[in-house]
């Protein structure tokens, strides 16, 4: 990693306290800007002099602080747009193409990025850049807006319904059975509490209060919630404790992690997205199925089923209720859907 990167990312853990994976995103999109300069000939690997000598250019220090800021103001604006010409015009039918979306979230780091600059007193300060602005939104390609995959209630019986099934190391053993009893409490954790799949990863054994039936999140910037664990998850999770993880204790240098792995170690992101792939095929789910999936899922069954928008948002996480109304979205398509398959006289009928 260049130097000035190793200095964002020290930032980003100590300021803003982001998951490692949200981290790497944010360097991953940062370098586009990096890049972009370096093609410009302004090399910013190291520290941005260069960037800042050029939005300084053709400032006379005669001219009024007023006239200089709104030199400083406009040329960030230029870069802005140029940068995001780049990004749609340059990638466009490459194998490296950026969609809408991804220049959108690109965005979002580089103004991260720039706020550290000038936290740094590497950078000049403009509107653009300050704490909660929203001017950075007139640079962002209008995106066209998906609804997110869902699992009807039925499909989501039939995951949650899960067998005995067969490893592909060892069939018909006891770690089949071991490893399908695991995967059930992982399932039912994913779809009846609404988590995100690197907030199973990283339950710990004190995170679960049975007594309480409520489990402890750690989401995004390391904010803390509590939701409730219903009684389908708590059985499962007590027959995985029981049967499975108490084999493990005295195993493993990580004996606070809730799921564990065949050896004993936490189990990770892409195994989890491994395991809900596997048994939603085994079920007959011909979806693409994956730990969102069940989020998105659990959201919208409880909007269907008369929940409060601003309770879903609490439970899921989501700090602006923005997030959280995509879901209602879903619901009525959902609820359309059902009643044009459903209701004779949707389809034309007497």
């Amino acid at each position: 990693m260049i130097p000035i990167l190793k200095k964002f990312e020290r930032y980003l853990r100590a300021n803003r306290g982001l998951a490692d994976h949200t981290i790497r995103n944010y360097l991953s999109d940062s370098s586009f800007l990096i890049n972009y300069l370096f093609l410009q000939e302004i090399d910013i690997k190291n520290d941005a002099s260069q960037l800042e000598v050029f939005i300084h250019r053709d400032i006379e220090p005669s001219q009024s602080k007023t006239v200089q800021q709104s030199h400083i103001n406009s040329e960030y604006r230029s870069l802005m747009r140029d940068f995001v010409a780049w990004l749609a015009s340059n990638k466009k039918g490459s194998s490296n193409a950026l969609a809408a979306s991804s220049i959108t979230r690109c965005l979002v780091a580089v103004r991260s990025f720039v706020r550290f600059l000038i936290e740094q007193g590497e950078m000049p300060e403009a509107p653009l850049w300050a704490p909660h602005s929203g001017l950075m939104r007139r640079f962002s390609p209008k995106n066209i807006r998906h609804l997110p995959d869902t699992l009807s209630i039925s499909e989501a019986n039939s995951l949650m319904q899960i067998s005995i099934l067969p490893n592909a190391k060892s069939p018909n053993s006891k770690r089949s059975i071991s490893i399908s009893i695991r995967d059930k409490a992982i399932l039912e954790i994913l779809y009846g509490s609404g988590l995100r799949v690197s907030e199973v990863v990283a339950l710990n054994m004190g995170d679960i209060n049975l007594e309480q039936k409520s489990i402890r999140v750690k989401g995004k910037g390391s904010k803390v919630r509590v939701v409730p664990m219903g009684s389908a998850a708590q059985n499962s999770y007590k027959h995985y404790l029981s049967k499975v993880r108490e084999k493990y204790q005295g195993q493993t240098k990580d004996n606070n992690s809730v799921f564990l792995n065949s050896r004993g170690g936490r189990l990770s992101q892409r195994s989890i997205h491994s395991i809900v792939r596997y048994r939603a095929k085994a079920a007959g789910i011909n979806k693409h199925v994956h730990p969102h999936t069940l989020r998105h899922s659990f959201a919208t069954h409880l909007l269907d089923g008369g929940a409060d928008l601003r309770i879903v948002q609490e439970l899921l996480g989501h700090s602006s209720p923005v997030a959280t109304q995509v879901y209602t979205h879903v619901s009525k398509s959902e609820s359309r859907r059902v009643y044009m398959e459903s209701h004779p006289l949707a389809r034309g009928q007497k």
